[in-house]
């Protein structure tokens, strides 16, 4: 899929190195990225950005990647937003089990962080945009 610069990406995660990898590697393929390092920041940034997917971390400080996805089904210029959740917690239970609501899972893929090279991240966000986006 050719990437086009009016896509973007919201990279949320509290590993600098980490996100900044991420940013790196999503912005050599086309896309505007916006960086935040944790859930509250990531909240803000996605109302303010209102990006066309997310990349989030689960275990997070101030707000975890739960609590941050429910905010964001809670919203409604966000609720339609993508969410890839990229982290060591792979697990639906697992993931039900910190969140506040047990968010409807629709538009949320979960993968587990350390099995994830960054050219599979990037083969994500594209399959993101085709079915949610275009």
């Amino acid at each position: 899929m050719e990437n086009s610069p009016s896509f973007s990406v919201l990279v949320i995660d509290d590993e600098p190195s980490l996100h900044n990898a991420m940013a790196l590697k999503l912005s050599s393929r086309g896309y505007e990225v916006f960086q935040a390092a944790d859930g509250r920041e990531g909240l803000e940034l996605a109302l303010k950005s209102l990006p066309d997917v997310i990349v989030s971390d689960l275990m997070m400080p101030n707000m975890n990647g739960a609590e941050l996805i429910d905010a964001l089904k809670a919203v409604d210029s966000t609720r339609h937003i993508p969410v890839i959740v990229l982290s060591n917690v792979d697990n639906v239970i697992e993931y039900q089990s910190i969140s506040t609501t047990s968010a409807n899972l629709d538009g949320i893929k979960i993968v587990k962080k350390a099995e994830t090279p960054l050219d599979r991240l990037v083969d994500l966000v594209n399959q993101a945009i085709a079915m949610f986006v275009c």
